[in-house]
């Protein structure tokens, strides 16, 4: 809703259109987005008092076979899903380690790998300041960021989004209030 003023501005569109789709926009974000998205958080919320962590396809009659099946035909791989849990756990390990040094290197020392990084991420040093000079600061370091990540993302990934990522202040400013 943001940007959508300025982008009909730049396709051509006169400002009585601008304004009208503005605001039905605007209505249908008001009336049905954000209701549909409060019903999916309640729905979400509700599942939570029944929801437990011992979840998967297992669970069902055949789901291991079913899981295999879907594994043989998303992937390459030959190796059972046992191993590629092991995989997995081994590489949690591998970089719960390597993110302990860091965390040491920097003097933290005491509590969980997880409890040193939230200590971490509340040192002065580690925050954009409140002000509008920390916002764009924040605003420059996500945009490079973001450049830096997508110009790798090939590297990675076969399809790429075909539109770019936009970071927006004002979304930036919402996060901001948000975290405090």
């Amino acid at each position: 809703m943001t940007t959508l003023p300025e982008k009909l501005q730049n396709i051509g569109l006169e400002e009585p259109l601008i304004a009208e789709y503005t605001a039905q926009t605007q209505a249908a974000v008001e009336d049905q987005v954000i209701p549909a998205y409060e019903q999916m958080i309640a729905l979400f919320e509700g599942m939570l008092t029944s929801a437990d962590s011992n979840a998967g396809i297992w669970r069902i009659p055949e789901g291991e076979a079913i899981y295999r099946a879907a594994l043989r035909s998303s992937t390459t791989t030959d190796l059972s899903a046992d191993e590629i849990h092991n995989i997995g756990l081994a590489e949690v390990a591998r970089i719960e380690l390597a993110m302990d040094e860091i965390l040491q290197a920097n003097g933290l020392l005491d509590g969980t790998v997880a409890e040193r990084v939230k200590q971490l991420m509340s040192a002065p040093g580690q925050q954009f300041p409140n002000t509008d000079e920390g916002r764009a600061e924040l605003l420059l370091y996500l945009n490079e960021l973001n450049d830096e990540l997508m110009s790798r993302a090939g590297d990675f990934f076969i399809t790429l989004p075909p539109q770019p990522l936009e970071i927006l202040a004002g979304v930036v400013d919402t996060w901001i209030a948000e975290q405090q």
